[in-house]
């Protein structure tokens, strides 16, 4: 550990003894004698490697029998149909959303031309109503005039001397009583009209 660099030193210090534990399995040191060793020696066997680095062959891999190749091909089929199935469930899904949102649209379309045709119909009737109410307004105009011509009319007809003397007439006529036909009595008919 002395023969080390400073900086090495204290990077070393630095790890924790899990950390140094890892670090020595993974260089090929026996995992049962790593451990179970202390911490000090772990740093002192970290420092030996660190000095010089000795290569660790990994252990060779024993061949694989024919039963876990086929096992190992079986998984490999096995993953193959899942990553299918999924592959074509995400494709189904996806058809599915699709056609759900071109629903959607189809309906929004639909409301929309309803609503477009409501409002077409609701202009169509104020404008018609608009046109009513203006007819109405020039009936009523035309009414009013024909009601001012007419009183016009009854007015100088009033005023004239023919329609006043004929109305004195009348007047006279529920007034005064009638002229008697014998002669014996228009004296007393004179009576009664002076006192009129």
């Amino acid at each position: 550990m002395d023969k080390l660099e400073a900086e090495q030193r204290e990077s070393l210090k630095k790890l924790s003894s899990e950390r140094l534990r890892s670090r020595l399995v993974a260089l090929g040191f026996d995992e049962d004698l790593v451990f179970s060793t202390e911490r000090a020696d772990l740093l002192n066997m970290m420092a030996q490697h660190l000095l010089t680095p000795k290569l660790v062959a990994p252990e060779p891999t024993p061949v694989a029998p024919a039963e876990e190749i086929r096992l190992r091909e079986l998984a490999i089929k096995e993953l193959e149909i899942k990553l299918t199935a999924e592959r074509e469930q995400r494709q189904a899904d996806k058809e599915k959303l699709t056609a759900q949102l071109a629903d959607e649209k189809e309906k929004r379309k639909v409301e929309y031309d309803k609503w477009k045709a409501e409002l077409d119909l609701r202009k169509a009737e104020v404008k018609l109503n608009q046109k009513r109410s203006d007819k109405d307004i020039e009936l009523r105009k035309m009414e009013i005039n024909r009601a001012c011509e007419r009183d016009k009319l009854h007015d100088e007809h009033e005023g004239s001397l023919i329609s006043q003397t004929k109305r004195y007439g009348d007047m006279l006529k529920r007034v005064l009583p009638n002229m008697p036909s014998d002669p014996a009595e228009l004296v007393s008919w004179w009576d009664n009209c002076e006192h009129i």
